[in-house]
Formats: structure tokens, sequence, C-alpha cells
């Protein structure tokens, strides 16, 4: 961001400080068929594929938001503020999101993610005007880890049925509504075993 560079080895050092960090503040857990020595590979490749093409012209990372929820058609508001944090932004009014996945994502996929259509809105909020771009960077484990960078856009419409979508969520959870939702994240989830018991009677 201050324009100083940043050597590839240099990085390499920054990652491993940091994943000893992690190491010592918590079990790290690894998914099936992996282990430390295969993932720390696969991180310096990550850290590599950046380094080869890294975002321009940043000007903030975990850059905080906390803003009201509001139907831009009638201006009514939720009533509960939504809250998270950028990766990054952009100059520009460029808002980076880095991912990582098992396949590379469909451009479907990115146009439809909730999550950039949360970030578009919360930089309107922010900012009082739309952001220019939303960039989603998705790091691929592949054999050969690879970086693939997509673009879009959000509309109103998008804004609206967000809206919508974060209304009946909240009534939900009001109504004390939870019902599993199986999924690739399970078995790294700490309620996997009441969630196998759960039998819709609102107990567990």
């Amino acid at each position: 961001m201050n324009g100083n560079g940043v050597t590839l080895e240099r990085l390499f050092r920054i990652f491993r400080a940091d994943w000893y960090s992690q190491k010592v503040d918590a079990e790290l857990r690894f998914k099936e068929g992996e282990d430390e020595m295969k993932v720390t590979v696969m991180g310096n490749e990550m850290l590599a594929r950046y380094f080869e093409n890294p975002l321009k012209d940043v000007k903030g990372t975990d850059v905080h938001f906390n803003i009201p929820l509001i139907n831009p058609s009638n201006g009514e508001s939720l009533g509960i503020n939504l809250e998270g944090f950028f990766d990054a932004v952009e100059k520009d009014g460029i808002i980076a999101e880095f991912k990582t996945s098992g396949q590379t994502m469909a451009a479907r996929e990115v146009n439809d993610h909730l999550q950039l259509t949360i970030y578009s809105y919360a930089y309107g909020m922010l900012y009082q005007k739309p952001p220019k771009l939303l960039k989603l960077i998705d790091f691929v484990k592949t054999k050969k880890p690879k970086m693939i960078m997509f673009e879009t856009t959000r509309s109103k419409a998008d804004y609206q049925r967000l809206f919508y979508l974060a209304s009946q969520v909240l009534r939900g959870i009001r109504l004390g509504i939870f019902f599993p939702r199986p999924s690739f994240i399970c078995k790294d989830c700490e309620y996997a075993v009441p969630c196998r018991r759960w039998e819709g009677n609102g107990r567990d």
C-alpha cells in the first residue's frame, strides 16, 4: 500500500511466521489427504501466483463496515445492521474479495454471489456512490494452483433482493426456525454431531 515493495522471499517469510503463530494459538485441523507440509507448499504457490499479478493502487485492506440494511425501493429499514469487512478496496472504487476453491468457479456463480452483493451495497452506503467494480480473486487448489480473477457489478434490483432475503432470514431466526443444511463443510463443523441428531422438535 505504501509502495515500498516486497520480495517474494519476504512474503514467504511473513507467511511462515503467521502460520507458526496460528499453530501456537490453536490446533490446526486438516482435510482428508492433506497435511501441514502439503498445505504450506500450496500456500506458498498461491502467494507466488498473486505476487505475479497483485492488485494495483490499494487504498485499504480489511476495511470495516457496519451499516443499516434499507429497502432501496421504499426506504424501509430492516432494524438490524450489516457488519463485515472488505478484503481490499482499490483507489478507483473497486472492491476485491479473495477466495479459495477446489475447482474453478463459474461466471454465473460470481454474478449471483451474495457476499459480493452485500459488499457492493455496503460500499454504496459508506461512500454514497456505488463501487465501480467488484473483483473476486479465486485461488484454485488444483495440483498446480492457479489464480483466476472475475469481475462483476450489482444493481438496485440486487440490493432489493438482498433486503427481502435478509428480512426472511431474520424472521426465521426470531421464530427459532433452524434446520440442517448438509454440505462439504459439515466435516469441519463443531456442531456436526448434534446436527445429525436433530429431530425437528426445537429442542436441539
